[in-house]
């Protein structure tokens, strides 16, 4: 299993990669976007530009919009992230938005993101209101207290240009503001190379024993180390629940001792928290990757390979989740079940069989 290795990329000593300052400003009725080019950060076999478009945008009326007229605006910050890679090594990086000054209120402010693509624009984010993440991400090397807006990497050299709308949303009522109502937010890219991260381990509650299956039995395990699970081996974390009669005696027994099928309750497999893909072979259907086991293309009566990369706590990709099979995977997108009542959760359990009983 390979450690964490962490290389950050920088720009001189400083790891912010400034792409643009975009402001809103409802009162002149003014949308402009201001930034600096050729932002260039390089280490080792890789070199990652971000370079923006000069053009400074003017938007006459910019009043209260819905989200429907918001995503069409013709008034876009346009921006390129490109890299030249060589060697087995790869970007993660990730795009966020940090509010400089304003005097509106942020959940008035919405925010959408796309990249351009040859049919058109693919949308990335859906318009959201401005909200800062409260963590960091150490995959990315994004800080806290920034609105995370897109998460992706790079393994080859390619370059993706990417479109930023904001608007102030419908629901703010411009009548008695008095006028002069601003927003402001500096559109910055982080980035990371060479990082391989390690599924997160088993968090085991206090009635959850830890076993692994010796060819015969399920025998208890010893959670104080993660022998007990390999995922390169295909070995997964399991824990059992046994009837209250029996509970303190295995919790007490030593590591080896077979756990009887007639004393477990509930029986859990971990899933780490993870990011997938899923490839296409014709850019239309989305069945997965040949890959090792089909012998023909997949269909959706016979799928093939989802690729799947295993990511931090802190870590949430945002893509489409959708890429063409004849390119390396990106476009990663975190499931949902790893969020929990507004909490990022580093992996869950999932019943092996019917976890309740009448």
């Amino acid at each position: 299993m390979l450690k964490n290795k962490k290389n950050i990329l920088i720009l001189g000593l400083i790891l912010l990669m400034v792409i643009a300052i975009v402001g809103v400003s409802y009162a002149a009725y003014t949308y402009t976007g201001l930034g600096q080019r050729a932002n260039t950060i390089t280490t080792g076999s890789i070199t990652m530009t971000y370079n923006e478009t000069e053009n400074v945008i003017n938007l006459e009326g910019a009043l209260p919009t819905t989200d429907k007229t918001g995503k069409t605006l013709s008034d876009y910050f346009e921006f390129t992230v490109g890299s030249s890679i060589s060697g087995d090594v790869n970007i993660n990086y990730e795009i966020s938005a940090k509010k400089e000054s304003g005097t509106l209120d942020n959940q008035y402010i919405k925010l959408y993101l796309t990249r351009v693509t040859e049919s058109g624009e693919e949308e990335l984010m859906t318009p959201e209101t401005y909200n800062e993440e409260v963590s960091s991400n150490s995959y990315t090397g994004r800080p806290a207290n920034e609105m995370s807006l897109y998460t992706s990497s790079m393994n080859s050299s390619e370059s993706n240009t990417y479109r930023l709308r904001m608007y102030v949303d419908e629901s703010y009522n411009p009548q008695g503001d008095g006028g002069g109502k601003t927003f402001s937010v500096r559109i910055n890219v982080y980035g990371l190379d060479g990082v391989n991260i390690e599924p997160n381990a088993p968090e085991l509650d206090s009635n959850m024993i830890a076993v692994r299956y010796d060819g015969s039995n399920w025998v208890k395990a010893d959670s104080s180390t993660n022998n007990w699970y390999n995922y390169d081996k295909q070995e997964w974390a399991n824990a059992v629940t046994v009837s209250s009669s029996t509970r303190d005696t295995y919790l007490s027994t030593p590591v080896g001792t077979t756990i009887s099928m007639d004393d477990i309750e509930t029986m859990w497999v971990w899933i780490p928290r993870y990011s997938y893909s899923i490839g296409s072979v014709d850019g239309t259907n989305y069945y997965g990757k040949q890959g090792d086991y089909l012998s023909t293309a997949p269909t959706q009566a016979l799928p093939g390979e989802i690729d799947i990369k295993f990511v931090d706590k802190d870590t949430k990709d945002t893509g489409t989740a959708k890429y063409l099979a004849t390119e390396e995977p990106k476009n990663w997108y975190t499931p949902d079940a790893f969020t929990y009542d507004g909490n990022e959760l580093s992996g869950i359990w999932v019943g092996k069989f019917e976890t309740s009983s009448s």
